[in-house]
């Protein structure tokens, strides 16, 4: 195992692969392999304007840079915090397609031996009308997939 793939959107949930990753990156008989924190960016459709729009077009491009800069700062602070053994690569990409294509684009394009993700990330009506991330990865991924279940943390009394 020479190159791990996390995949993660921020929320609370999806960062328990991270925990994961580590535990299963250190007791690997191999060589330490490189570990990639990928956060995708999906960009509004409406956000890619045909040539010639007029006045009145609404420009996104501040606020996607926005949550580009954030995301990779908090990615970098996770990196730190959860793999300071490791190389690791901090990745935020952009896309207009679905985010499942490019995240398996990027696996393939940097031969990722392994991709890591939470079963849960975003949640309720907008996974049931987007579909699940994890389940197309699961589905159309050339490399192994470990899906991490979502565990609750207990409220102390």
């Amino acid at each position: 195992m020479k190159h791990i793939l996390v995949c993660s959107d921020l929320s609370e949930d999806s960062l328990q692969a991270l925990e994961t990753t580590r535990v299963y990156a250190t007791s690997s008989p191999d060589r330490r392999p490189t570990i990639s924190l990928l956060f995708v960016v999906d960009t509004p459709v409406s956000y890619v304007a045909p040539v010639g729009m007029g006045p009145g077009w609404l420009d996104l491009e501040p606020m996607v840079k926005e949550v580009e800069t954030r995301a990779k700062e908090k990615l970098q602070q996770l990196a730190a915090e959860y793999f300071k053994e490791f190389s690791v690569r901090v990745e935020v990409r952009r896309t207009v397609q679905a985010i499942y294509e490019e995240i398996l684009s990027y696996a393939d394009q940097e031969n990722v031996d392994l991709i890591v993700m939470s079963k849960h990330g975003k949640s309720g009506m907008q996974r049931l009308l987007l579909g699940s991330v994890t389940t197309k990865i699961v589905q159309l991924s050339h490399c192994p997939v470990l899906v991490v279940p979502l565990v609750k943390k207990s409220k102390e009394a």
